[in-house]
């Protein structure tokens, strides 16, 4: 006998999203979208498990303990059940009324979107409604002030890490921040201090990663509290985002809103305060970026652009959106030495999933820089019968790390069989 049941939940533009269950003995059929609207879905037959164990499920039970996980796994979400699709009921609007003292991990804040091209660039900054920022490298977190106007920081997935700021939560209460209040800032190591972007990421995940284990804190912070002590290790909070004020929803509002509030009540970047506005860049044509982008790249990790008509998003399943905003990075390119390759994962031995590469020192001296992916199966780069090491490739990248010359988010181009491993630049770490 089939069971149907069906799941509805509002998103934050107010129309309703369905899930609808058919559990027929062992298939388990699902569909879903938007009430009115496009529609998609998925059906699975499952076999039985652990057949001879203890723990052993029929085919059937496999299918119902299946539905089940999904089932309550979506009512963790905000899902809401309904009888059926013809008389949905009144749906509580729960983001305009998040209980603030007990926010589920669900919550997710939208990110910028990873890039944006010079024609749409060109044509927001025309607009007049693009704000642009600097992107400062460091780690996304909540700062809530609760009912009774306490003060707590969660990462952004939502693991407590209160005790490991002190300073920062104290700079907070000094401000004197109304009660049931969300803000979203970067913890990041202070500005001030002009220090290369990458060094003030590995500074940054030192501190963070201090007495923190699989992001829950552990109970001794001495080692933590220690390494703040150091200026190098300074964390400060740029607030990009105030997502609820006073008890007020705000970002379902135009960030133009959000941003005028933040100019009001935030500090501008100093040396005595440890939260701070985002600094300001007014620029109004893309080559201007793009030059102050490239002048900065050692100092700052890059621009944030957005289109100050348009809101953040909040999702209740974890998984951030993307939109308002855009990254603004500079791409780089190196070539370097591919010197041997690694399998790849999960593949059968003898395909190439990584080149392992290197540079040479002025003595010399081999440096090794890792290894690199992002080969095309289709273009035969993956079959080592087509490759002849030591060979020069170019490899695109968005950062080096200055202790070793590393590439942050490297990936393959292409080879340079026009040139031979002696004509790849010298290595020169103090040059990052």
């Amino acid at each position: 006998m089939e069971t149907v049941t069906y799941l509805i939940q509002k998103n934050t533009n107010g129309k309703i999203k369905f899930i609808q269950f058919a559990l027929n003995g062992a298939t388990l059929t699902r569909e879903w979208g938007l009430i009115g609207g496009v529609c998609q879905g998925t059906v699975n037959t499952y076999e039985a498990i652990n057949v001879g164990k203890a723990n052993e499920q029929s085919p059937e039970e496999a299918a119902e303990a299946k539905y089940k996980y999904i089932w309550n796994k979506k009512i963790k979400e905000g899902y809401v059940p309904t009888p059926s699709l013809d008389a949905i009921p009144a749906l509580p609007d729960f983001l305009s009324k998040l209980d603030l003292d007990n926010i589920p991990k669900s919550f997710c804040l939208s990110k910028p979107t990873a890039k944006i091209s010079d024609a749409a660039m060109g044509t927001l900054l025309a607009s007049g409604h693009a704000r642009i920022f600097v992107k400062y490298n460091g780690g996304c977190h909540y700062v809530v002030i609760g009912s009774k106007g306490n003060v707590e920081i969660y990462t952004r997935r939502w693991d407590n890490h209160t005790a490991k700021y002190p300073k920062i939560v104290q700079t907070i209460l000094d401000e004197k921040y109304p009660p049931n209040s969300l803000f979203a800032v970067e913890l990041c190591i202070d500005p001030l201090l002009n220090l290369p972007h990458m060094t003030c990421l590995k500074n940054a995940s030192k501190v963070a990663k201090t007495n923190n284990s699989g992001g829950t804190l552990k109970a001794d912070l001495t080692k933590s509290h220690a390494l703040q002590e150091n200026p190098l290790y300074s964390i400060k909070a740029a607030v990009f985002g105030i997502l609820y004020y006073n008890g007020a929803q705000l970002w379902n509002q135009p960030y133009e809103i959000m941003l005028k509030l933040i100019e009001k009540i935030v500090p501008l970047l100093s040396t005595q305060q440890l939260i701070f506005q985002p600094q300001n860049i007014g620029l109004n044509t893309v080559k201007a970026v793009i030059d102050a982008a490239t002048a900065n790249q050692k100092l700052i990790e890059g621009f944030v652009i957005w289109d100050t008509t348009k809101a953040m998003e909040v999702t209740m399943n974890g998984k951030p959106v993307r939109r308002a905003a855009y990254k603004i990075k500079i791409k780089n390119e190196k070539d370097v030495i591919a010197y041997g390759w690694e399998n790849a994962n999960n593949k059968p031995a003898g395909i190439i999933g990584a080149l392992k590469i290197c540079q040479y020192d002025a003595k010399g001296n081999m440096v090794d820089l890792g290894t690199v992916g992002g080969l095309k199966p289709k273009e035969g780069e993956t079959d080592p019968a087509n490759w002849s090491f030591p060979c020069v490739i170019e490899v695109g990248y968005d950062n080096r790390f200055p202790e070793t010359g590393r590439f942050q988010f490297g990936h393959f181009n292409k080879v340079h069989e026009d040139k031979v491993p002696e004509e790849v630049e010298i290595f020169d770490l103090k040059e990052l």
